[in-house]
């Protein structure tokens, strides 16, 4: 008797079977999914900030030709100063604002930077120049070669041993920090403020002292920018701006006329009296110097 062999091959499960057919649809059928649903999303949110950047941009009377309309306020809805007001007004930091005296007996002498203490240019000077900053600013390194103003070191020596020394300048911090670490190796400038600390009154910086928190009449504003002391112009020394004179001595004079003023009843009214009086002998001299 001759007994039939036969091969069988072995049965195969479904489960593997409907994997191995199913699992590159789904893969495919799920990134299509994902994709229809990144692209909506997209446009959606390409829209919301379209829509956000039109409102935020749009003149007022442009808006109400676009059917926009401005939210009255309710006259019966309390006050920011009322206590019972259930809304309290947020309050922010003030950039200008310096913090209390170490020595409330000093008064403050505040001063300019650029053209006051230091002049700075992008291009190499054609003189000297006493030292290089590189700060970023936009992303960018630029280079600064900056020129001290003669006799800028003797000044803030004398300078804060009398008052409180604030540098304020509308030059922006990245650059301003670097000059003033510089030119104040000591530590005798006690606080800085910098272009975030001006007031913009029709593209002009304006350097407000009555937000420095102190009393105006001990406060003095050093700066070659008439611009700078327009809230406050009686508190204001106006030097004469520098740039690569070297023969200048207008820190001189200013440390002069502050000289022996720290306990000035009204520091503002006697610095301006005797600075006009050194302005006045200094015309004359300048004056007998052509004649002669």
């Amino acid at each position: 008797m001759v007994s039939r062999i036969t091969k069988r091959t072995p049965t195969k499960s479904i489960k593997s079977h409907c994997l191995r057919h199913s699992r590159t649809p789904v893969k495919r059928d799920v990134a299509a999914v994902l994709s229809s649903f990144h692209k909506t999303c997209r446009r959606r949110l390409a829209k919301l900030f379209s829509k956000l950047a039109r409102i935020s941009t749009t003149p007022t009377k442009s808006r109400r030709k676009h059917g926009y309309q401005l939210v009255q306020k309710d006259p019966n809805f309390p006050k920011d100063s009322d206590s019972s007001s259930p809304i309290k007004s947020l309050q922010f930091e003030n950039p200008t604002k310096l913090p209390p005296q170490t020595s409330p007996r000093k008064p403050t002498v505040v001063l300019d930077l650029d053209e006051t203490l230091v002049h700075a240019t992008v291009d190499p000077p054609t003189r000297r120049f006493d030292f290089v900053v590189r700060p970023r600013i936009g992303g960018e390194i630029v280079t600064f070669y900056v020129l001290k103003r003669p006799g800028l070191s003797e000044f803030l020596e004398k300078l804060a041993a009398e008052y409180e020394v604030v540098v304020f300048t509308a030059g922006l911090k990245e650059y301003a920090s670097l000059v003033v670490d510089l030119i104040d190796p000591r530590g005798l400038i006690s606080h800085r403020l910098y272009r975030d600390a001006c007031k913009e009154m029709e593209g002009r910086f304006v350097k407000d002292l009555g937000e420095l928190g102190r009393e105006l009449r001990k406060v003095v504003l050093v700066d070659d920018n008439p611009n700078a002391s327009l809230l406050q112009p009686e508190n204001a020394i106006r030097v004469r701006p520098f740039v690569d004179d070297l023969g200048d001595r207008e820190l001189g004079r200013v440390g002069r006329v502050l000289e022996g003023l720290g306990g000035a009843e009204d520091l503002r009214v006697a610095a301006r009296r005797l600075w006009e009086e050194e302005e006045e002998e200094a015309d004359g001299a300048v004056m007998v110097s052509i004649e002669l």
